[in-house]
């Protein structure tokens, strides 16, 4: 029975792990550079329109509330002047 270096180094890797390409690794270094930064700030961009859209919409139902309230006082003006 030959006897056989039980230290020596392997090109496998250990239980259950895989092993990582150096494309793999590069692409997923550029994922967290680039990517992940940009991800988020798209995000935040979305939230902040969000809340832009909700207040223009209740900025649009004041305006409208001042119209109708505007023209009901200039039909009553007007009823009141005939």
């Amino acid at each position: 029975m030959a006897a056989t270096n039980q230290n020596a180094p392997t090109n496998t890797p250990p239980n259950n792990a895989s092993i990582i390409s150096p494309m793999e690794d590069a692409v997923k270094k550029i994922i967290e550079e680039h990517v992940t930064p940009l991800k988020a700030e798209v995000d935040r961009m979305h939230r902040l329109h969000m809340i832009q859209s909700i207040d223009l919409t209740r900025l649009k139902m004041e305006i409208k509330a001042l119209m109708d309230a505007h023209r009901e006082e200039q039909e009553k003006e007007h009823e009141d002047a005939q």
